[in-house]
């Protein structure tokens, strides 16, 4: 009896070890993530925002920076911008995230992204993000 309440013990103990992200894991994360500003001079002054890239050509971002035949900055946070990319497909969940398709561009380091291993995160998880707030 000892011996099982012993490994369940050892067990419990190693789940979190288990469940968490490494630093090398977070610095990879890290190098993934972007400052974006989307602009359209003519009718929109910009949006910036962070943005992850998830695919050696795809960023993901928040919808709510999107701008209309806007092109892209990367890594810009004051005018005036340059090396604009043109963003080939936009694609929305309405849930406030946006994928951008930016062919011109090769990311070296991206997150995989898998749809199918996305879930609401539960109330105590833990959680950690890498962002540009107020482009910042």
């Amino acid at each position: 009896m000892k011996v099982f309440a012993s490994l369940i013990l050892v067990l419990l103990l190693a789940l979190p070890a288990t469940a968490q992200v490494t630093s090398a894991q977070k610095d990879e994360q890290h190098k993934a993530t972007l400052e974006i500003v989307m602009a359209n001079d003519e009718k929109h002054l910009g949006a910036g925002c962070s943005a992850t890239a998830i695919a050696p050509h795809v960023l993901l971002t928040a919808q709510h920076c999107n701008v209309d035949e806007g092109l892209l900055y990367l890594n810009q946070n004051e005018r005036p911008f340059a090396n604009g990319q043109t963003v080939t497909e936009k694609y929305f969940d309405d849930n406030d995230h946006m994928l951008l398709v930016v062919p011109s561009v090769e990311f070296k380091h991206y997150v995989t992204y898998d749809a199918s291993k996305a879930r609401k995160i539960k109330q105590g998880e833990h959680l950690y993000f890498w962002g540009n707030p107020a482009l910042m």
